[in-house]
């Protein structure tokens, strides 16, 4: 999937294509590459969630205890 920057984009959006893209690479353990054009940044927040993302290999606060729970149960067999 790629991600499109338009006008109506918000950071909800940013951060649920943050969330398919972790998803896709961690949970269904599927090859990423994940690209980033200096043109899509319509936010400075966006360079802190990839700055997160490259120093501690997270993003803060951007998943809920469920979801995070959810994605615990899709690697731990994979952890096995």
């Amino acid at each position: 999937k790629q991600i499109e920057v338009s006008k109506t984009y918000s950071m909800a959006d940013w951060r649920e294509d943050i969330k398919g893209v972790l998803r896709q690479a961690g949970g269904e353990r599927k090859g990423t590459i994940f690209l980033f054009a200096d043109t899509q940044i319509k936010d400075e927040a966006y360079l802190e969630d990839i700055n997160g993302l490259l120093n501690a290999g997270e993003v803060p606060n951007l998943f809920a205890s469920d979801e995070r729970a959810q994605i615990c149960e899709m690697v731990r067999g994979a952890a096995r």
